[in-house]
């Protein structure tokens, strides 16, 4: 959950790559441009 929870919002379940992903450090996912929840 994120520390500064607004209100409900569209959340996609994606693989993370193979080096890993930081909580709310933006991560590129394909030709996505995403901001993870938790740390993969």
């Amino acid at each position: 959950m994120a520390k500064n929870y607004v209100e409900d919002g569209n959340v996609l379940t994606l693989i993370a790559p193979a080096g890993g992903v930081q909580s709310g450090v933006p991560a590129v996912i394909g030709d996505l441009v995403v901001v993870p929840l938790v740390d993969a």
